[in-house]
């Protein structure tokens, strides 16, 4: 992975905590106990539960974990959320009116992603493919959830698929990706290339491996070349981004070097971005040498990203799709 890359995915986190606020910490020390079980078999519709994704994650990633707190990235900025995805979606572009129709199937069948996803875990690299676990509320669902999808991908323009069964687990198989989307719990869904696949996730092996992931509102851990780990978490006033590269073949010196330089590249492409209030930030990230890794830290005032976030969301979509 490119240096550049990973400052840009460092900026990244930046932009999309934008709309972080304090969430309540449910993925406590019971929590990451019941992550590290077996899964459990189907029950009745009821809130999804924290920490449970992890509990549908295979154990051999190779190319990396990730972990995002929805939940507590939106909060209390769902209105911003909001507005973009309408401006977004009011183009008179062929995929923009598919988008808008997918969406309104779902939100008239109960979902609203932005109110009702809470977490998403990512296994990359599982057999070459990725492994993705959604917790999200269902407990406004009009019906059966899969049946929901599937009017949603008819919506989209896609042939309607149906809703198939094996071993017990629902599931829905898109006509032409090669995918298949499994209800393997009331508020879980997982996404995985087959249902072999489904049937190793659900097994919960993988959950350990994540470790602290559930405690961050936003985790990765990955290894391309370089080890690299970034986090955010929500303190409640502040946001606390941190990153640690533990190099390969090169001194961490020289490491620190390197992200200094595509520091000031960054700090370039911001400025004449909608993001540009970002460059602040960019400047003030502190990156030190601590033994073999180097190690980027920066802390941001909860108020001052939600003012950004809303500023964004005032962006013109032009603007954005332009930035991004």
């Amino acid at each position: 992975m490119r240096r550049a890359d990973v400052i840009m995915v460092f900026i990244a986190l930046c932009v999309a905590l934008l709309a972080c606020k304090k969430g309540k910490d449910e993925a406590d020390d019971k929590a990451a106990g019941a992550a590290s079980a077996a899964a459990p078999a189907p029950e009745p519709p009821a809130k999804y539960t924290s920490g449970d994704v992890l509990r549908y994650m295979p154990k051999d990633c190779t190319e990396g974990r990730f972990f995002v707190s929805a939940s507590k990235l939106i909060g209390a900025n769902k209105p911003h959320l909001d507005k973009l995805k309408s401006q977004l979606l009011a183009g008179t572009d062929p995929d923009a009116k598919k988008a808008s129709a997918v969406f309104k199937e779902l939100e008239t069948g109960g979902v609203d992603l932005a109110r009702d996803v809470q977490e998403v875990a990512v296994c990359a690299g599982y057999q070459g493919d990725a492994v993705v676990a959604m917790g999200l509320n269902l407990d406004q669902v009009k019906g059966d959830p899969l049946e929901l999808l599937t009017r949603a991908v008819e919506k989209g323009g896609e042939p309607k698929p149906t809703v198939q069964k094996q071993d017990g687990v629902s599931y829905v198989k898109p006509d032409k990706e090669p995918v298949v989307i499994a209800l393997v719990k009331p508020g879980v869904l997982v996404i995985a290339k087959d249902m072999t696949v489904v049937a190793t996730a659900m097994k919960g092996e993988g959950a350990a491996a994540f470790g602290p992931a559930s405690k961050h509102t936003v985790y990765a851990d990955f290894e391309e070349g370089d080890k690299i780990t970034l986090t955010a978490t929500d303190t409640g006033s502040n946001v606390e981004i941190a990153l640690s590269i533990l190099p390969k073949g090169k001194k961490p010196e020289d490491m620190k070097m390197e992200l200094e330089a595509v520091r000031l590249e960054a700090i370039k492409e911001l400025s004449d971005s909608p993001f540009k209030d970002l460059v602040a930030d960019v400047k003030k990230v502190n990156f030190t040498v601590e033994g073999s890794r180097v190690i980027g830290k920066h802390t941001v005032p909860r108020s001052r990203i939600d003012k950004l976030f809303a500023d964004v969301a005032a962006k013109k979509p032009e603007e954005l799709l332009q930035a991004l």
